[in-house]
């Protein structure tokens, strides 16, 4: 017999005694169930504080990555006293951390998009214009270049190319016969695979990059290409970088720990009752000279 049946017989058979025999078990459970409920407080208060130590964090890594002129404050300084317990979060959480290091990453189509349009307007203006037929070319000259095509509305790249070699059959590129310019018009091809191979290139490095490039004394044309990255990094990170630290953060629902902690409770929950069925018997036997 489970003590389940026994309280039904007791409740059933024994009502007048039900408080004597009964109160004791109801009564060290509700005090077990008060621990319970008071360590899960305590435990879901912790995770909590965990969660807004790993954003802060987060938003620590992001300002690192891509550095102050790019990630925007989103929460609180990252102060000294959280730097000084990091490591206690780290060992306490290392997956997590482990992740948010590898999925600060910016994946929008038009992030994507923005950064094959740079990477192959450099690749071809850099290399077009150093085969300018002798013509000295500045920082400003190439960075102009990189800047018009990287703005165009145009996105294809070979009419990309056509518009370049129009624009400028006289200011850089020597006279081409048509088969030079065919060959050129042809390069978008064999630069899709570079595009694709430096798109993957991380985006913190990317952003230093284009932030560091020598764009002689095109200032303003320099801050127009940052701004549009800066645009759609925003967009990001006010999108989508608070969905990743919503999926990465600790939860309370992710504490093996308290699985663990329950599977104790229970155990203890069946240790209290093996020894009140032990007690309601011998009192019952006791009673009814059994």
């Amino acid at each position: 017999m489970h003590m389940k049946d026994l309280e039904l017989l007791v409740r059933l058979g024994l009502p007048h005694m039900e408080k004597e025999l009964l109160d004791p078990l109801r009564s060290k459970l509700k005090e077990l169930q008060d621990k319970i409920d008071e360590k899960k407080a305590k435990e879901m208060k912790t995770v909590n504080e965990d969660a807004d130590v790993f954003k802060l964090y987060a938003q620590n890594k992001l300002e690192e990555l891509y550095g102050a002129q790019m990630a925007v404050l989103l929460y609180e300084v990252f102060d000294v006293l959280l730097k000084e317990n990091l490591y206690y979060y780290l060992e306490k959480y290392p997956d997590k951390y482990k992740e948010i290091d590898s999925d600060l990453k910016i994946d929008t189509i038009t992030w994507v998009n923005l950064k094959k349009q740079y990477i192959f307007a450099t690749i071809f203006v850099t290399e077009i214009l150093s085969k300018g037929g002798g013509k000295e070319i500045t920082a400003s000259d190439l960075y102009q270049e990189i800047y018009k095509m990287f703005t165009d509305n145009e996105k294809d790249y070979q009419q990309l190319i056509k518009q370049f070699i129009d624009k400028n059959k006289t200011k850089f590129l020597p006279k081409l016969k048509k088969k030079e310019r065919n060959q050129i018009i042809l390069l978008h091809a064999d630069y899709k695979e570079k595009i694709e191979t430096l798109t993957t290139k991380p985006d913190h490095k990317f952003v230093e990059e284009v932030l560091n490039t020598d764009a002689g004394n095109l200032y303003h044309q320099k801050q127009t290409i940052i701004d549009i990255f800066f645009e759609e990094y925003k967009n990001w990170r006010e999108k989508t970088f608070p969905d990743i630290i919503n999926r990465l953060k600790p939860k309370f629902s992710d504490q093996r720990r308290w699985e663990k902690k329950v599977k104790e409770f229970d155990d203890i929950k069946k240790n209290i009752a093996q020894t009140e069925f032990l007690n309601v018997c011998n009192k019952i036997e006791e009673k009814y000279n059994l």
